[in-house]
Order: C-alpha cells, then structure tokens, then sequence
C-alpha cells in the first residue's frame, strides 16, 4: 500500500499545473524503486530456497527434456537477474515520460497558435491544442493511477514468487 501511494503521488506530481514533472518521468527513480523490489525478491528467493535452490528452480523446471534446458536456462537466467528489473521500471517510466512529452506538446500548440500567433485562420489549431490539453490530462491522471498499480502489482507477483516458488 505505502508503495502504491508513494508512485502515485510521484506520479500525480505531473499534472500540479506548477510543477508539472512526474518524479517517475526520470529514469533514476523507476529503476531504483525496480531494483529494491529485485532486492527484496532475491533475499526472500534466497532465504526460501538457498542459492543452489533459486538458481535451479528459475533454470531447471522439473518435466522438461534435457536437451531443453541448454537453450532454456541461460534465458531465464537473463531474465530474473537483468531483464526483470530492466522492464519493470522501463514500463513506468516510459509511460510517465510519453505522457508528460503529449501535454507538454499540446499545450505548446495551443500557447503557440492562441498566444503567440494571432492569424485567425490559426486560431483553429490553438483551440485544438487547447481542448487536447485538457483531454490529454484526464487521460494521463487516468494512466498515472493505473501505472502505479501495475508496478504495485507486479511487485507483489515477484515477492509472492519469491515466497511460494511454482516448481
């Protein structure tokens, strides 16, 4: 829960007409957040299972055929120690960083063609810019909660991976 509120609140930060810059918009702190998330996993992984037992359980399932595991276990090696922690904040800072970049270009449309250029034949464009400002905001205040949810979500889905292992 405290998670879940501190990405959100990062999040909302976005659309404060004042500071309008999501926290989570800079690389630095989904990662960081991903990578204590990765940390807690494999001290619980490894406090649960041992170090042999981890390691074999992400690379060697039970009910697979031997000749598998030579192309299977060096990819899920490469996925629960870089590509997990990787995607899990790529995923929330992409989001946060394309939507901040979609109002940050409307609203310099519609200060562009309402403020700046007074030709009334592009006073059209500026009332575009405008209304999707506004339209862009509803939507990435919608997408801010449902990012810090999912990053919630797939947190606890690895911590409870790391508790209950499947094999």
């Amino acid at each position: 829960m405290p998670l879940f509120f501190f990405i959100l609140v990062m999040n909302l930060m976005g659309v404060v007409p004042v500071l309008q810059l999501p926290g989570t918009s800079h690389f630095a702190i989904p990662l960081l957040l991903a990578l204590s998330v990765y940390g807690i996993y494999i001290t619980v992984s490894i406090r649960r299972q041992g170090l042999t037992g981890y390691f074999r359980n992400i690379m060697f399932p039970p009910g697979l055929p031997r000749w598998v595991y030579g192309f299977y276990a060096p990819l899920e090696l490469v996925h629960h120690v870089l590509l997990r922690p990787f995607t899990h904040s790529i995923r929330l800072f992409a989001n946060m960083f394309a939507g901040h970049l979609l109002i940050a270009f409307f609203s310099y449309t519609a200060y562009r063609f309402l403020v700046e250029n007074l030709s009334p034949s592009m006073f059209g464009v500026g009332i575009v810019g405008f209304v999707m400002t506004v339209v862009m905001t509803a939507f990435e205040m919608f997408v801010q909660v449902l990012q810090a949810y999912i990053f919630t979500l797939l947190a606890a889905s690895y911590i409870d991976g790391a508790l209950h292992p499947d094999h």
